[in-house]
Order: C-alpha cells, then structure tokens, then sequence
C-alpha cells in the first residue's frame, strides 16, 4: 500500500518591501523571486499590455474623431468670419483668401465658443456645435506630451 501523502504549501503573498526595486529585475528574476514561471509572468505581462494598449487606441481614436469634428467645425467657422469680413463682389474670391488667416486667428484668440456665439449672434445664422471641450483636451493632451 504504498500511498504518498501530499502536502499542500500555503503559498503566502511576498511583502512588497521584500521585493525591493523589481523594475531592474529579468523575467527570470522577477519569476524566482514571485516564485512563478517565467513564460508565465511573460504571457501575464503580454496580456497586460495588449489591454493596455487597446484602451489607449479606443480613447485616442475617439479623441481623434472629436478633434476631425472640431477640426471641420473650425473650418466652416473661419470660412464664415473670412466671408463677414470680405462681403463684395469685386474680386471677392481673392479677398477671401486674403481674409482666412486673420479669421483663423480671431478664432483661436477668442476661442471656439465665443466665436461661435459671437457670429451667431452678428449674422443670425444659428451653427451647431456641442463639442467646445475637446479644444482643451487636445491642448492638454499636446502639454503632457511636450507638443505645446
């Protein structure tokens, strides 16, 4: 009757100041230390990240849309001031064309919202926009990765 008895190790948490500074530490290193295998924390690790990295692309494609829409927006806003400003037949196309940049610099002096509101209210043509924050976010977003 040769039965075996097994004994089950409690595997107890390693206290993170046991660990000491891991992120210097080979997979290997990290996988005795946890007392893990290695492809598994390997595996772990490549799951983490590829999560990681969906998120990150479905948020920065959504910002991106919102700034395409923005973007647009913005364009119809500046052909507008550009057309206020040029209003005349007489070589009308040229002074249009003369007109966009200082239009496109109104705008993005009194920003987005009060340009909006401001050539709303001057023509009475209602535009529709919801959207006024992602000019902050896309600034934000430009500050946090050194672009501004």
């Amino acid at each position: 009757m040769g039965s075996k008895l097994k004994v089950k190790r409690k595997s107890t948490p390693i206290p993170t100041a046991a660990l000491g500074n891991v992120a210097n530490y080979s997979t290997e290193q990290l996988a005795k230390t946890l007392g893990t295998k290695a492809y598994m924390l390997d595996m772990w690790v490549k799951a983490r990240e590829q999560e990681m990295d969906e998120a990150y692309a479905k948020k920065y494609l959504e910002k991106l849309k919102r700034a395409e829409d923005s973007a647009a927006f913005v364009n119809l806003l500046i052909t507008m001031y550009a057309v206020k400003m040029t209003w005349g037949y007489t070589k009308a196309i040229q002074r249009l064309i003369d007109n966009l940049n200082p239009a496109h610099e109104y705008i993005r002096r009194i920003g987005l919202r009060a340009a909006t509101e401001q050539i709303t209210k001057e023509t009475g043509i209602d535009v529709d926009f919801d959207d006024f924050e992602i000019e902050q976010e896309v600034a934000e977003l430009a500050r946090k990765h050194g672009k501004a």
